[in-house]
């Protein structure tokens, strides 16, 4: 669905946007193996699980960069799986080293942080809010029965027709 992953994207953007060492263009950036733009998105909503300054600073003293990216992913894994249940579906290793294909692993983990950092309402609540905000919706001149209340017998020549089990 390319409205649903524009407004992944568009959210991304929004989350990182006040994060100068986390400038990706897509999904498809070689940044995010770094594990940065990761880490930002979860400090951006809860700056207390991510040491950002610490981690960016990792990356600007370490010669090499994958033994960076393998910390930084490895520690932002741990806590999103730790604090926010988000399930590590991706190994840091197979990541670093082109294992996986980066777009869609990155999306697919982007898009479960969205879940956990806004998880859906519970729907009886969500329904209980609506039903004492909305206006009475009813179809005029209906009779409206409750729910718990027995249905009508079917007709005759209808009812010798359904069999029972």
């Amino acid at each position: 669905n390319k409205s649903g992953l524009n407004a992944l994207w568009s959210w991304c953007q929004t989350c990182l946007k006040n994060y100068t060492d986390c400038k990706v263009d897509s999904f498809e950036d070689t940044l995010w193996l770094t594990g940065i733009p990761i880490c930002a998105i979860i400090h951006h909503h809860r700056p207390e699980l991510i040491p950002i300054e610490l981690l960016c600073k990792l990356f600007r003293s370490n010669e090499e960069l994958n033994d960076a990216s393998l910390i930084t992913l490895n520690v932002v894994f741990n806590v999103a799986e730790k604090t926010l249940k988000v399930p590590q579906i991706i190994n840091a290793d197979d990541l670093v080293y082109g294992k996986l294909n980066c777009k869609f692993s990155i999306t697919l983990y982007v898009g479960l942080l969205y879940r956990a950092l806004y998880p859906p309402a519970n729907i009886e609540t969500r329904i209980v809010s609506e039903l004492k905000n909305s206006q009475d919706v009813r179809p005029p001149n209906r009779k409206w029965r409750s729910l718990n209340a027995p249905l009508p017998a079917l007709p005759k020549e209808v009812g010798s027709k359904v069999q029972t089990h």
